[in-house]
């Protein structure tokens, strides 16, 4: 984060000194309200908390820092101060800005891997296929803070799916405590079918004195999903099992672009049909 914002302002900096020789006090209140928006907009997103997956980390980020410059555009264009600011400037400030926060992303994952920084012991409670599935992509993501070491599970004849990815059966989940301590757990992912929902929140409180993270993945695997989503509402995370796809902006987007993708099909292919004709 601090390099982030570092990299952000320096090279508002030496764009500005670059292309006006001075950095004037309107392009100080600029650097102001870029830190303040970043704070927030960063935050709104959950920029910093995508480690696992480099695509959701640049995702999140893509999605942050256009926002930022589309308010700063906004912002402009609503007080009328845009044409203070080099629009050169801001162009190559955006760009680079954004270039920059990706390379720094990369080179500080990097560098912990290089410098050995050890990965976090996970456990997986649950070895149906929502459970293989995330130990599979934890283990296989170089740049996964995680470290999948075991899977615990009270049906025994599961244990044989998980020698493929090399994730041993730990034992049944009345173990769990002592597994957590053997092995030095310290992040546990409960990924039991929703049936057994009610044994998530007596795991949970199991696992408080053992002082690692609990983190609950609702194993929808098993339900026939058309169109899902996660949402948020009041701090609550809900699962759209079924979405109607195509109604309000989405579409009046479809058919803005099923319109403009037949309008380019017909003037390229169209020289073809005379000929044809």
């Amino acid at each position: 984060m601090v390099l982030d914002h570092v990299a952000v302002q320096s090279l508002l900096f030496f764009h500005t000194f670059a292309r006006t020789d001075e950095f004037s006090d309107e392009y100080r209140i600029l650097a102001v309200v870029i830190f303040l928006l970043m704070v927030i907009i960063y935050n709104m997103v959950g920029v910093y908390r995508h480690q696992n997956a480099r695509n959701d980390y640049i995702s999140s980020l893509l999605q942050a820092w256009g926002s930022l410059v589309l308010l700063l555009a906004i912002f402009g264009f609503v007080t009328k101060t845009s044409e203070d600011f080099s629009r050169e400037v801001i162009l190559t400030w955006s760009l680079t800005g954004f270039v920059s926060q990706v390379l720094i992303y990369f080179a500080y994952r990097r560098s912990l891997k290089n410098t050995g920084v050890e990965r976090i012991p996970t456990l997986i409670v649950g070895a149906g296929d929502l459970g293989h599935h995330i130990a599979t992509h934890i283990n296989r993501n170089q740049w996964s803070s995680d470290r999948v070491v075991g899977v615990v599970d009270d049906d025994d004849h599961l244990a044989d799916t998980w020698k493929d990815i090399n994730v041993p059966h730990l034992g049944h989940i009345a173990r769990i405590n002592r597994i957590v301590k053997d092995k030095h757990v310290r992040r546990v992912y409960i990924a039991m079918p929703m049936t057994e929902s009610a044994s998530v929140k007596t795991l949970a409180t199991g696992l408080v004195e053992a002082n690692v993270d609990v983190i609950w993945a609702p194993d929808i695997f098993g339900v026939s999903l058309l169109n899902h989503a996660v949402k948020e509402v009041a701090g609550v995370p809900l699962i759209s099992l079924s979405e109607t796809p195509l109604v309000g902006g989405s579409a009046l987007a479809k058919t803005l672009f099923d319109k403009s993708l037949a309008f380019l099909a017909l003037a390229i292919l169209s020289p073809f049909m005379v000929l044809f004709a």
